[in-house]
């Protein structure tokens, strides 16, 4: 690749990369072997280097089962609970097929944009119970052993049900039992799945 830079904050040995210091870069030719950079070498263009090389990018925070919905929504404004419920509504629509169609244009969309590490959060709980599996969990699963040479991608799991009271008083989180539990994950690689909980309201005096 002909003339670039490489940010020297990228490499851990910048004086065996080679080759011109170009402020906090090093620029020249860069020398790709196996799919991989190996070091820079004497620009071959006379020209200041147009291109910046970086690493693939990390996204760490999409919702791949809600991804490509707004469309099928009207009037939706205000705050974050107008988002959930409005999410909550749409969910009518969320058959395997559905999901699977948007969350792989997202997917699609992330990695043509240069993304090869994306963490998705994903709602837990169905309609028949806070505790079930949410009908995208499969389908995304799958889709993360599908697209595994294209990008890396984690599953967080956002719990249905949260209550938290800080320092002494034990941390209830009804899902745990069940995804931990009953629910064994049997036919899925443990490595990319987290666990993840966030709070919606804070209770004030």
């Amino acid at each position: 690749m002909r003339n670039v830079k490489v940010p020297l904050s990228l490499l851990a040995r910048p004086e065996r990369f080679g080759d011109q210091r170009d402020q906090d870069c090093l620029s020249g030719d860069l020398v790709i072997r196996a799919g991989k950079a190996v070091g820079l070498t004497a620009a071959s263009e006379a020209e200041a280097p147009a291109r910046l090389v970086l690493p693939r990018l990390t996204e760490c925070h999409v919702h791949l089962d809600k991804c490509h919905t707004i469309s099928r929504m009207e009037g939706v404004g205000g705050d974050l609970i107008a988002a959930i419920e409005a999410q909550a509504a749409d969910r009518q629509y969320w058959t395997a097929d559905d999901i699977r169609a948007r969350a792989a244009r997202g997917l699609d969309e992330l990695i043509s944009a240069g993304c090869g590490a994306i963490r998705s959060h994903v709602d837990w709980g169905a309609e028949i119970s806070p505790l079930a599996p949410a009908p995208a969990w499969q389908v995304l699963c799958e889709l993360v052993q599908e697209y595994q040479n294209k990008a890396t991608v984690q599953l967080a799991v956002v719990l249905a049900k949260v209550e938290t009271v800080i320092f002494k008083v034990p941390v209830h989180i009804d899902s745990m039992a069940v995804f931990f539990g009953d629910f064994e994950l049997r036919n899925t690689a443990i490595e990319f799945i987290r666990l993840d909980a966030m709070i919606f309201f804070e209770p004030h005096d």
